[in-house]
């Protein structure tokens, strides 16, 4: 069981005076029980404005508790009449929006309602998590065990194995069958694919990314794609060989690697080092399922702008360093430049804020101008799979233009939709300049 104070925000509409008491005795019974709770009744008037206060609410909490009624199910969906609900409707797209950049893993919205009949108005995007019916006893107390992660059930630890012969089996001579049963552990090697494609590359990296401090660009003997992927490395020096003997202590954590014009979320399934001739190193991982998943059907469009709208301003940002200005938006409507700037900045759990790479890069890689343009180049090939920019990469070119900006021409396909529609093309070019 944990032991640190959950933080958790409640977010509802103001249905009626009855409907705000009931969530303001939630929110207090919540806090006098060790849940550190917030709600707008608390608050008087945020010196950041309401609309970047319940950004930062949605962004710093552990969890959001989602009060589902009709009125707020209209709001949530931006089916209200022009003008009202404005709070819900905002809270709406910046929970959306978080749902869309984790691919819909959802570990953090929680449905809860006061009645059963509410129980139909729990929005779409939200209803494959369990919700809660906090108008009895025992539905409150299982959504506080879920803040405070107290199972109702605990499974119990595994066990050894027992292994029993056949009944027909057994010795010949031997009257204690109980001395023919054995202790064995399972031994699970990762599974070929005969139809895996190989290819050997020579001069070419890996990068491996951990987070934005601990990555390296380590040189590859061999690669095979397939269920799995085998990647033979030769690391160079004593500080990408330490690397790698770190990285062999991640067990089943998840990181980013890029190769050529592809990226994947993985695990590391095994590590291996042979010191036969070169010092090599061979690892077997296992990529993160559904990476590009459906969930891609549920990108939020907001006042006229689209998901591919905004897939354009974060492929501007990664490759452009372009920051958002009002005359960078299309004139499809009014968009909170604050809004437009978390969307496009919201990363996962891995890259956990979206920026352009090549400035930084330079300034590691500046001695050396060739390596520079091959790591910038996977650094940004990272950047747009993995946070579900682009789906499929056919020109990423990038070349010095004097001694302090980058050349960058770019041309992608975002994902599929809509069956009836062809996915996005995004093609840009323009300067990175490397002094910003």
């Amino acid at each position: 069981m944990s032991q640190e104070q959950q933080t958790v925000f409640i977010s509802y509409t103001h249905d009626s005076p009855e409907h705000k008491e009931k969530v303001l005795r939630l929110a207090d019974r919540l806090c006098s029980e060790g849940v550190d709770c917030n709600i707008d009744q608390y608050e008087t008037s945020p010196p950041e404005g309401w609309a970047r206060w319940m950004v930062n609410q949605v962004d710093n909490a552990d969890f959001i508790l989602v009060v589902c009624t009709e009125i707020y199910g209209r709001r949530f969906t931006g089916n209200e009449e022009a003008g009202k609900g404005l709070g819900a409707q905002w809270e709406g797209a910046v929970i959306t929006q978080d749902l869309y950049n984790s691919a819909a893993h959802n570990t953090k919205f929680i449905p809860i309602v006061f009645s059963s009949e509410d129980g139909s108005f729990i929005p779409k995007i939200l209803r494959g998590a369990t919700y809660y019916r906090i108008d009895t006893e025992d539905g409150y107390d299982d959504l506080y065990r879920r803040l405070t992660d107290q199972r109702r059930v605990v499974k119990p630890s595994i066990g050894e194995r027992r292994v029993l012969l056949p009944l027909n089996k057994v010795p010949a001579g031997n009257k204690n069958p109980e001395q023919n049963k054995a202790v064995v552990k399972a031994k699970t090697e990762p599974a070929t694919n005969a139809d895996a494609h190989s290819s050997r590359v020579n001069n070419n990296l890996l990068l491996i990314y951990l987070d934005d401090k601990t990555r390296s660009f380590i040189p590859i003997a061999q690669v095979t794609i397939g269920e799995f992927i085998e990647i033979r490395l030769r690391p160079e020096n004593a500080r990408q060989k330490a690397f790698l003997v770190d990285l062999s202590q991640r067990n089943k954590s998840e990181f980013a690697i890029a190769y050529k014009d592809d990226a994947w979320l993985v695990t590391l399934e095994k590590s291996v080092q042979n010191h036969d001739l070169d010092e090599e190193w061979k690892l077997t991982l296992k990529t993160k399922e559904n990476s590009y998943s459906s969930s891609f059907m549920m990108e939020m469009s907001v006042n006229g702008y689209t998901g591919d709208d905004f897939a354009e301003l974060r492929a501007r940002r990664i490759l452009l360093n372009e920051q958002i200005k009002k005359d960078n938006l299309w004139n499809r409507g009014s968009l909170d430049l604050g809004m437009v700037e978390h969307t496009v900045r919201a990363g996962n759990k891995v890259i956990e804020q979206i920026y352009c790479p090549i400035p930084t890069m330079f300034q590691e890689f500046k001695n050396d101008a060739e390596r520079f343009l091959v790591a910038t180049r996977l650094m940004c090939v990272l950047f747009l799979k993995i946070n579900r920019v682009i789906q499929h990469i056919f020109t990423l070119e990038l070349q010095m233009s004097g001694s302090d900006k980058v050349s960058v021409s770019f041309d992608g396909q975002r994902h599929r939709q809509y069956v009836n529609q062809e996915p996005k093309t995004i093609q840009l070019s323009g300067v990175c300049d490397l002094n910003t």
